[in-house]
């Protein structure tokens, strides 16, 4: 395994840095800005690299205009709290906090500038004995409205030469909401090739988080046996699609997790025989089927991203947890670590 990078411009006078992850059956490419997976590139039934990331080849697509004005946060590492929060309002103890309302009147995925839009400091390391790249961030205090400074880590390393794997590490000086993701996009038949509601998908979570028309959960969480959320056994994306309105864009609830990576969900395309594995520390997982893609923007492949064109398995805590006490707290401490880890796992039949 080996690690590369390059300094390229990004907007005038502001350089970022590109590196490459590479093993002899996985090639991630990522930069700086936003800790963005640009390629993600795994091989397939042939033997042939697949790229399976939505995304653009060129850094600056990721600040032009037509990006930016529906954002849909391709390849980013999402802070300081993935999902959305019920009007942007939470409390802790007698004080309420006030965030950015940046999806109608509801908060998501870290506000107006969130961890997708900030430069992180990048520093190549030894991650059990192969080179990884460790980025940091510090979110000052009343970043987004958030309380306290966070320092935060995220180190993307190969595991067992056909695992992509993600490490998430934060502490606080003030009791703050943390939520940590990453938004990937993937299209297991090859970026801009077609849409993704014939590939076969297994999520080993039997229930998940009601929400109300904006997104929101209710605070309900709901057994999913029998109905269109059913993935407890593998079955294609598309056969319910149509019976859930807009598309598929809710958090799975998982029981039992922990410390210890388990299996997640597993997703395979007919095209490429690429097999797909998640594993994570986190208990929920967000179903995402692209339904916001417009054809508005054309990726790497020249190609246009119209809706389902991919699919986002973001390995998380359950949206709206600081206003919902039942759910798996997500209020981190002074002297306390967050520490979460995802790994997609590859391979082709």
């Amino acid at each position: 395994m080996k690690i590369s990078s390059d300094s390229i411009p990004l907007l005038k006078k502001l350089d970022i840095k590109v590196y490459t992850l590479e093993s002899d059956t996985l090639q991630v490419r990522i930069m700086t800005y936003g800790g963005i997976v640009m390629d993600l590139k795994v091989r397939d039934k042939n033997g042939q690299f697949i790229d399976v990331a939505l995304g653009f080849k060129e850094p600056s697509e990721y600040v032009a205009e037509a990006y930016l004005n529906g954002c849909p946060y391709f390849g980013a590492i999402i802070g300081r709290y993935a999902n959305r929060i019920k009007n942007g309002r939470f409390r802790i103890k007698e004080h309420e906090y006030k965030l950015d309302t940046n999806n109608g009147s509801n908060h998501l995925h870290g506000g107006f500038k969130g961890f997708d839009k900030v430069i992180w400091e990048d520093d190549v390391i030894d991650y059990y004995g192969s080179p990884a790249l460790r980025m940091t961030h510090t979110s000052e205090d009343g970043d987004q409205g958030y309380p306290g400074q966070l320092q935060v880590e995220v180190t993307y390393y190969i595991e067992n030469d056909n695992g992509f794997g993600i490490d998430y590490r934060a502490t606080t000086n003030q009791t703050t909401p943390i939520n940590l993701t990453w938004h990937g996009y993937f299209n297991l038949s090859g970026e801009g090739n077609g849409n993704v509601l014939d590939h076969e998908l297994m999520i080993n979570a039997p229930q998940l988080t009601e929400v109300s028309a904006t997104g929101i959960p209710t605070g309900n969480i709901l057994s999913v046996i029998g109905s269109p959320f059913d993935f407890t056994s593998p079955r294609i994306i598309g056969d319910r699609v149509k019976d859930v309105k807009m598309g598929y864009d809710h958090n799975y609830v998982r029981f039992p997790y922990g410390d210890i990576p388990k299996i997640v969900a597993i997703a395979q395309s007919p095209v490429t025989g690429i097999n797909m594995t998640v594993w994570s520390t986190q208990p929920g997982l967000q179903l995402y089927t692209g339904n916001f893609l417009n054809a508005n923007l054309r990726g790497k492949s020249g190609n246009l991203y119209g809706t389902h064109s991919g699919f986002c398995l973001e390995t998380q805590h359950f949206p709206d947890s600081p206003n919902n006490p039942h759910f798996p707290n997500t209020l981190l401490e002074p002297g306390e670590i967050f520490q979460e880890s995802t790994i997609y796992r590859f391979d082709s039949k």
